[in-house]
């Protein structure tokens, strides 16, 4: 499948950069962002691609809802001062303090942005988030 993906603030073409290159890429701007190590896994299937951040993250997780800090991870906000423009709007809360999001409307605002920011539209969106990951489903 050749689309291009929007993740961390950038927009990544399938059709030109081997998914090996997109994930160290990612790594290395998340660990930037972050200082510690996050394994993003890619993974391109028929109609859908599957976006996987493993990271470790001893909090609380609520059904449709998403950690604000994880939608950081998905959009890059904050990130050498980028800020989507469907942001959530809050990056000036306290980082060791959890805040959370409705997960639709997380997910409408990444369709958004993924378009605004120039990859391709995507048809659903799903967010998968536990102590140990954190899942992006792009369905074209």
């Amino acid at each position: 499948m050749k689309k291009k993906i929007f993740v961390f603030g950038k927009v990544y073409d399938l059709g030109i950069m081997p998914t090996t290159d997109i994930v160290k890429n990612i790594e290395e701007r998340l660990k930037d962002y972050t200082g510690v190590e996050i394994r993003v896994l890619i993974e391109v299937l028929e109609k859908e691609i599957v976006i996987r951040l493993l990271r470790g993250l001893n909090a609380e997780f609520k059904k449709n809802a998403i950690i604000e800090q994880d939608c950081w991870l998905l959009t890059g906000e904050g990130y050498q001062d980028f800020r989507p423009i469907h942001s959530s709007g809050s990056f000036s809360h306290f980082q060791s303090c959890l805040y959370y999001f409705d997960v639709d409307d997380v997910c409408d605002n990444y369709k958004k942005d993924a378009v605004f920011y120039g990859a391709s539209k995507v048809r659903d969106v799903e967010i998968d988030e536990n102590a140990w990951h954190l899942n992006l489903t792009l369905k074209y």
